[in-house]
């Protein structure tokens, strides 16, 4: 199986990491780190292999925005979901990554509370 750093490379990370600064410019890391917090509890709960791959892609897509400010924290975090991907459903997983990317990049955001919300 691959590293984390082919898991960065294979859904094209960096490239949504200047997409992440651009879709949620208001966005700060103890936000992204308070959403991470809840998406790991979304995937500690989920059952089947399907909620597991769906809880992950959030949890990645939590650590792009982590990214922008402390990149070592995004990379542990990664270490960690990456240590949690079973081999067989990696590739589901990052499409499942680049799906959600891509409906958010055609999304409306709005701002409000210390959040963001796709209208």
């Amino acid at each position: 199986m691959s590293t984390d750093l082919t898991l960065l490379d294979d859904m094209d990370f960096l490239t949504k990491v200047d997409e992440h600064k651009k879709l949620f410019p208001l966005a700060d890391l103890q936000g992204q780190v308070m959403k991470l917090d809840e998406e790991l509890d979304e995937y500690l709960k989920a059952t089947t292999n399907e909620e597991k791959i769906k809880e992950l892609a959030d949890c990645i897509i939590c650590c792009i925005g982590i990214f922008r400010w402390a990149t070592l924290v995004s990379r542990s975090y990664l270490a960690f979901i990456y240590s949690k991907v079973n081999k067989d459903l990696y590739k589901d997983v990052i499409k499942e990554v680049n799906n959600k990317w891509q409906i958010n990049l055609n999304r409306t955001w709005e701002y409000k509370d210390g959040k963001y919300h796709h209208v």
